[in-house]
């Protein structure tokens, strides 16, 4: 339940497209974000962020803070997507996608092809 926006340079004086690193929050409960931690940064190089249709966010697993509050991550059942890009975001953004794998790995020895 989102839609997508286009970041106004206009609104607060932004640079669009976004690009650099933002300091990110994420949750307690993410699988993406396990061993990070809880406040780090992520390079970012976006014109666009998706914002919530409803009040129910609990696929919101990071935020950050770009004129106005941005989900940085989303997982949900077996869709995990981020906003900022891991693999130019150092030794954070390869422990991420070293727990995405871990966690794909585990599904598939336990016979669950859904990752």
């Amino acid at each position: 339940p989102m839609t997508i926006k286009k970041i106004s340079s206009e609104e607060h004086g932004l640079r669009v497209p976004h690009m650099g690193w933002e300091n990110v929050a994420a949750t307690n409960h993410s699988i993406l974000f396990s061993k990070i931690p809880k406040n780090t940064d992520f390079y970012f190089a976006h014109s666009y962020y998706a914002t919530y249709k409803t009040e129910d966010k609990s696929m919101v697993v990071a935020t950050c803070e770009y004129g106005h509050h941005i989900t940085a991550a989303v997982e949900k059942d077996n869709i995990f997507a981020t906003q900022f890009h891991p693999e130019k975001s150092q030794r954070y953004g390869l422990q991420l996608l070293q727990n995405f794998f871990v966690h794909c790995e585990e599904h598939v020895k336990r016979g669950d092809k859904s990752c």
